[in-house]
């Protein structure tokens, strides 16, 4: 199941939607069309997909795959605009450093600066990107095991971390940049699945290079867990598991990324970086 967010006015309130093959539907307008009693009318994404972990949403979805599509509750693709498939306001976000560095060190970052899938994203230097998987946790997590913290997992969404500088190896020499998170929180995929999935990234019009994969499950779960270890975690918070790859870019330049495996997949999430306006004063 791909759950998205969107907002589908600019002056409406986000709307928690479905993708299946790649249409977009409007949840609420679905079970009003259905005729079923709604879970909630509010549409509230972060109570409908984390607090009660996607109440009835399943059963949309399969209705949706078995061909029971209205257009009345199609949302054009051109007519929306991609939120982070999380509620910015309520989230924690934390990422891990990059999975080559072998080291368990994490950052908490600003999540109400999250952007969507096709977003351009301002930056104030050279623009350098992480990109990976983040866990959204479908329940609370403290001190938890690596088992513990992989049943805790809702799902899976592809992350671009932007930075104008590598956080990693020096001191932070001025703001941060956006990340992007999406397109869809992929759910009913284990993080052993995850892990051998081929990462894959198109940088403008060039062939598509292979990236590699995480490799380990264990791994995954061992990274998760140790964040739990060091603060306590909440129900809809987002973990970047750590970056496959580290790319420098350059302005204006357009990435495509994208996760693949023999049956599931996790993307594309698309983004390029533009100059930041300068700080006046």
């Amino acid at each position: 199941m791909n759950i998205v967010r969107v907002r589908a006015d600019e002056m409406a309130a986000p709307v928690l939607a479905l993708e299946v093959d790649g249409a977009i539907y409007d949840v609420v307008a679905l079970e009003e069309h259905w005729g079923v009693r709604p879970w909630s009318t509010s549409g509230d994404f972060h109570a409908r997909v984390f607090s009660a972990r996607g109440a009835g949403l399943d059963l949309i979805d399969a209705r949706l795959r078995g061909g029971d599509r209205p257009t009345e509750a199609r949302l054009l693709s051109d007519d929306v605009l991609p939120l982070p498939p999380c509620d910015t306001d309520r989230t924690t976000y934390v990422q891990l450093a990059p999975l080559a560095l072998g080291s368990p060190r994490f950052v908490v970052q600003e999540a109400r600066s999250m952007v969507g899938d096709g977003q351009p994203v301002p930056l104030r230097g050279g623009p350098r990107v992480e990109l990976g998987m983040a866990a959204l946790l479908g329940d609370d997590l403290y001190d938890a095991s690596p088992r513990e913290a992989a049943r805790a997992v809702l799902g899976l969404a592809l992350v671009a971390d932007w930075s104008p500088y590598d956080r990693w190896s020096v001191p932070p020499s001025g703001p941060d940049g956006p990340t992007q998170l999406g397109p869809a929180i992929v759910t009913g995929l284990a993080l052993r699945d995850a892990a051998k999935m081929e990462a894959k990234v198109q940088l403008g019009g060039a062939p598509p290079e292979t990236l590699g994969t995480v490799g380990d499950d264990v791994r995954l779960a061992e990274r998760l867990a140790y964040v739990s270890r060091a603060m306590p975690l909440r129900t809809g918070d987002v973990v970047g598991l750590g970056a496959v790859a580290t790319l420098e870019l350059a302005f204006g330049q357009r990435m495509r990324f994208w996760m693949r495996g023999r049956t599931r997949q996790l993307g594309a999430l698309h983004g390029w970086a533009v100059p930041a306006p300068a700080l006046s004063g």
